[in-house]
């Protein structure tokens, strides 16, 4: 296996909207924090907000160093947002980097109405949203949360504006006593939309600010802990910290080797109660026994679950979206010439175009952290998210309905995260671009819910959910 999707896992953890760190009171006063991923520092953040005249200025920036399969990977993170003294939200803009690609969003209030621009792989792409009544900015979450701690009451629900992407985000912040410090530290599941998995615990001190964030993400449990700006010098990174080696889960029993596989049943054991409403149900999975903390799933290189939508259903999954660009002229002339030399429709069709990217990708590496299918299309580079969404922009572009897919794929003992693609022929099949020997062995977590390359927090949903899991092969056949 060639892939992971753990950086950009990470990046999702970190533009997660607000009250995961909370803003700092004192005008100009900065808060420093340490990025810890499995324990092992990898970074630091700082977050804070000014007086600029009558404007509120809120400003949060990570910069992170590691490893990928030996790659070194940096990240960079910046996110900006400016309200007015009353709160009311006036534009905000982030900024992403990740070796040598990078990416940025900005959003400006227009009335009851706001502009939002995405840049990424020389493309722009701009929409025009209302403004969500109900929603709250950084400064009037701080604010929120900090009356809700006084409290005590058990609930406290907001949305928040995500400049990353253009959308609103209902956040539910639910105390959990069992998890309390002996220093008085109030532990917090925070969730996001109708999720029934936590995406963070955060612990609050008395006054309502942030000390300790934690998220448990595959094998990873990633740590963002509030520190005084002097212990910065006193605390050693470790850039060579390798994101996909310590990501990867244990799998007991499986069969070698991979490409004579047929099928395997899997027994998933969570170190928590599964909740009711996740399916692990796939194209080529299909759930066949479950109890309070575990799940039986079996993975067929025949289809399992026949998933269908509607007409109307399938419509988002053939636009360009801000990491798909199906509509550039140039992604779009090499699907029509494939459909052309070829003469295939269909999924014979999308295997074709499927190959074309595997080839096309010639630099196979962990250099990029995320990069945009316009961005792969012309620098040929990228592991199994570039392949993805390359191979999905592609597949639209041809006029055959594809989505991301994300999840776990057996290598060497070990599930290391993966992302995939699924094409809608008369139903959704899965398609990998990167390793099509193993295709469609691979255990599917979630799959996009939108037009976007994936959906980032229902992704860092999905693999909070597979945090912590235990995976043991129970039966398998073979050719």
């Amino acid at each position: 296996m060639k892939s992971c999707v753990a950086a950009f896992l990470l990046f999702s953890v970190l533009l997660a909207p607000a009250a995961g760190i909370a803003v700092t009171a004192e005008s100009g006063a900065a808060k420093w924090y340490v990025v810890r991923i499995a324990g092992s520092p990898v970074g630091f953040a700082s977050e804070g907000k000014r007086s600029d005249g009558d404007r509120v200025v809120f400003l949060s920036t990570t910069d992170l160093s590691m490893a990928r399969m030996g790659t070194p990977l940096s990240m960079f993170l910046l996110v900006e947002e400016v309200s007015d003294e009353k709160g009311r939200y006036i534009s905000s803009r982030m900024e992403m980097k990740t070796s040598i690609t990078g990416s940025a969003a900005s959003a400006e209030a227009f009335g009851d109405s706001v502009r939002h621009t995405f840049e990424a792989g020389g493309a722009t792409r701009t929409q025009t949203l209302a403004w969500d009544p109900g929603a709250v900015t950084q400064v009037e979450a701080e604010t929120l949360t900090r009356r809700w701690i006084a409290t005590g009451t058990p609930e406290m629900f907001y949305t928040i504006f995500h400049v990353a992407d253009g959308t609103f985000k209902q956040m539910r912040m639910v105390r959990d006593e069992s998890l309390n410090t002996e220093d008085g530290l109030v532990a917090v599941r925070q969730y996001e939309g109708d999720g029934d998995t936590p995406t963070s615990t955060i612990w609050f001190d008395a006054d309502g600010e942030s000390i300790r964030t934690v998220v448990a993400q595959m094998g990873l449990e990633i740590e963002i802990e509030r520190i005084r700006e002097e212990d910065m010098a006193t605390i050693d990174l470790e850039p060579n910290f390798d994101i996909i080696r310590e990501s990867m889960i244990p799998v007991d029993g499986y069969p070698d080797p991979l490409d004579d596989v047929e099928s395997v049943t899997l027994r998933l054991e969570f170190p928590h109660p599964l909740p009711g409403t996740r399916s692990f149900d796939g194209p080529n999975q299909k759930e066949v026994g479950r109890g309070d903390n575990w799940v039986d799933v079996s993975i067929s290189r025949d289809t399992a679950t026949k998933l269908t939508m509607r007409e109307e259903e399938r419509a988002p999954f053939l636009a360009s979206g801000q990491y798909i660009q199906a509509d550039d002229k140039g992604i779009k002339a090499v699907a029509d010439s494939i459909r052309a030399a070829s003469g295939l429709e269909g999924w014979a069709l999308a295997r074709e175009i499927s190959l074309w990217v595997g080839a096309h990708i010639t630099e196979k590496n962990f250099a990029q952290g995320f990069a945009s299918a316009l961005e792969v299309f012309k620098t040929c580079t990228g592991d199994c998210t570039e392949h993805s969404v390359l191979l999905t922009a592609m597949l639209r572009a041809a006029g055959i309905p594809a989505r991301p897919a994300v999840g776990l794929a057996y290598s060497r003992g070990q599930f290391v995260g993966h992302m995939w693609t699924e094409v809608y022929v008369d139903h959704w099949r899965t398609l990998d671009a990167l390793d099509p020997a193993a295709d469609p062995i691979r255990l599917r977590v979630s799959a996009a819910t939108t037009n976007r390359a994936v959906d980032e927090r229902a992704l860092v949903e999905a693999y909070a959910v597979v945090g912590g899991m235990k995976a043991t092969v129970i039966a398998h056949t073979s050719r």
